[in-house]
Parts: structure tokens; C-alpha cells; sequence
């Protein structure tokens, strides 16, 4: 130790300072600044960086060791309504008979071939359309030159009946897989459809539009629907 001390005090330290450096753990006095292992995923964001002057010189910044860990990314979520929900969670997928509905709608507005029924039993082929404000539905029979079109406002029918109900009422020899709309003139319209199923189906569409109809002119008359009096017991 003898010549060490001895050794500092004739030189002065200058040709043997870089051990005495490593010696006693002092810092260079070259401005070095220790890489963070991370630097570039844990970078000091605009407005932080004169904040880097005030670090000790020769100690690293801590700024980015003291950064939570970002939380994994979880896969499976998508975006539903504006919310982001999980793959697993079921989302309300339309039923099947709303689904008909809106394929009905959806013909009779592009128009579409249905059979309508002749007084004589026969189904005779025509070509049927709606308004895209469901307001009237206009017929035209196929396979006949100069045949007319028919239209038919949807707020004149007065009754839809399925199969053979209203075969009385309508004077037309229905079929099981008929729908049939009873106007107000006291005329009828019966359709032939290929199955019970559609039958339904379409009769359902049909009587939600003329039940539409009939709220919304029930609406601009202004008229009440008011229960008759109880009659007092005797």
C-alpha cells in the first residue's frame, strides 16, 4: 500500500489515475450516459426530456424500469356496438321466423311470382310488387297480353284469413295453403303458396302491414277507440 500512496504523491495521479478509477469505483470524466437495456420500449415522452440534465451524472435514468408492464393483449374480443366483447359471448342473432318476414318484404318490394287463385279452382301465375312505403301492392297476371295491373291499397283490407276459413265469406274455392284478404268492397284475393310454412310466413307479413296501416290511419282521423258502458246489473 506503501507504494501506492508513494506512487500518487511523485506522479500526481496522472498516469496512474485510470486505476486508482477502477480502484475506488469513480466515475469517468468523460459524460457518458448507461444505455437503458429497454430504451426504446420504455422511450421518455415529448415534454420529459429536460428532466435528463437533472440525472446524476454517471447514474442511469430509472424513468423507464419504473413504467408498469403493459398487460397482454387479449385475443378474441371484437367490436359489438361500439364495445369491445369477447369471441365466446353470444351475440342475439335474429330468429328464424324474423328472418322470413324480413325475406318477404324484401321480395314483395323487388317483386316477385305468386299463383293467385281463379274463381274456377285454378292458380293462375302473376307477377306481384309493393311500394317501398308498403302502401299498396300491385298485381299483374303473366302470360296475357295487355293483362292490367291491379292495385291494391293495403288500407282496404279488411280481414287476412289462412287455408279454407273465409271460403264462404270470399265466395272462392280455397285450398289449404291459400292466404286470402277480404277487402272492404266485398271482394277477395287469395294467393297459393307451396307450403303451410310459407303460408304462414306470408300471412303473418301481410296481416302486420295492414295492421300498420290501419294504427296509422286510426291515428291522422284523430279517432278514439273507447270501450261501450258497462251495462248495470240488474
Amino acid at each position: 500500500m506503501g507504494s501506492s500512496s508513494s506512487c500518487i504523491t511523485e506522479c500526481g495521479g496522472s498516469d496512474c489515475r485510470p486505476l486508482v478509477q477502477r480502484l475506488i469505483r469513480e466515475p469517468e470524466e468523460k459524460d457518458t450516459v448507461l444505455r437503458y437495456a429497454h430504451a426504446e420500449a420504455t422511450a421518455t415522452p415529448e415534454g420529459t426530456c429536460s428532466t435528463s440534465s437533472q440525472v446524476t451524472e454517471g447514474t442511469s435514468s430509472t424513468w423507464g424500469s419504473q413504467m408498469p408492464p403493459l398487460p397482454p393483449v387479449q385475443p378474441g374480443l371484437v367490436l359489438h356496438h361500439g364495445i369491445l366483447q369477447d369471441e365466446a359471448i353470444e351475440i342475439p342473432k335474429k330468429s328464424g321466423c324474423q328472418q322470413a318476414i324480413g325475406t318477404i318484404t324484401k321480395d314483395l318490394v323487388r317483386g316477385r311470382t305468386l299463383p293467385v287463385l281463379a274463381l274456377n279452382g285454378n292458380a293462375v301465375e302473376c307477377f306481384v310488387a309493393m311500394d317501398k312505403q308498403l302502401h299498396y301492392m300491385v298485381i299483374q297476371r303473366l302470360g296475357k297480353k295487355e293483362s292490367k295491373r291491379r292495385a291494391l291499397a293495403l288500407d282496404t283490407v279488411e280481414q287476412v284469413c289462412v287455408g279454407t276459413d273465409a271460403a264462404e265469406e270470399s265466395g272462392l274455392p280455397l285450398q289449404e295453403n291459400c292466404v286470402c284478404l277480404i277487402l272492404r268492397e266485398g271482394q277477395a284475393i287469395a294467393f297459393v303458396l307451396k307450403s303451410v310454412e310459407e303460408r304462414d310466413n306470408f300471412a303473418m307479413v301481410m296481416s302486420m302491414l295492414v295492421d300498420q296501416h290501419g294504427e296509422s290511419e286510426l291515428e291522422s282521423c284523430g279517432t278514439q277507440v273507447t270501450m261501450p258502458p258497462a251495462v248495470p246489473a240488474a
